[in-house]
């Protein structure tokens, strides 16, 4: 009897580290570069983001607009983190981000460079639903950060997309 409560005691402690243990490397990374001077980092709780597009929905009459606020439902947990200075990104971080990510089954999204600027997106998938969505992009002069964790499909997104499409004129195909 000892030795099952000593088990399930055990198994309760480890289960938060199990359940985040796919976005430990973001939180690593977070942890890392939100001490650094010239950084802005907040997280923001899903509930708040949901009463906040509840909010903003009821305030406007654009069809779009509404879309993506209904959208952003889907949103548990928001973490962003802003470099002013992003020379003190050391690439081999991002690196080792990026394979942390994809050997914990994140899969890129949307990968776009200029000669200035990298936009990369990952996603995690689990049964048809999106869990966690990654940006970052980088320039020479700054860097911003967004972890998501969410309950969205593939299918909600492409909605939104083709809705903007016609809007802002690009071609999503």
């Amino acid at each position: 009897m000892k030795t099952t409560l000593l088990m399930a005691f055990c198994a309760m402690m480890l289960a938060p580290s199990i359940s985040y243990g796919q976005t430990s490397s973001i939180n690593k990374f977070y942890k890392k570069y939100k001490i650094k001077n010239q950084s802005m980092n907040m997280t923001v709780p899903g509930w708040l983001i949901s009463l906040g597009a509840s909010v903003a929905m009821i305030s406007t009459d654009d069809h779009q607009e509404k879309e993506v606020l209904r959208l952003m439902k889907g949103v548990k947990q928001v973490k962003v983190l802003m470099l002013e200075d992003s020379k003190k990104l050391k690439d081999k971080h991002v690196e080792q981000l990026f394979a942390s990510l994809r050997k914990n089954s994140f899969e890129d999204l949307v990968l776009v460079r200029d000669s200035e600027s990298r936009v990369n997106i990952l996603i995690r998938e689990d049964h048809e639903l999106i869990k966690n969505m990654f940006v970052l992009v980088r320039d020479d002069e700054e860097m911003v950060m967004v972890s998501m964790k969410t309950k969205l499909t593939m299918d909600q997104i492409n909605d939104v997309l083709l809705l903007m499409e016609d809007e802002m004129d690009i071609d999503i195909n």
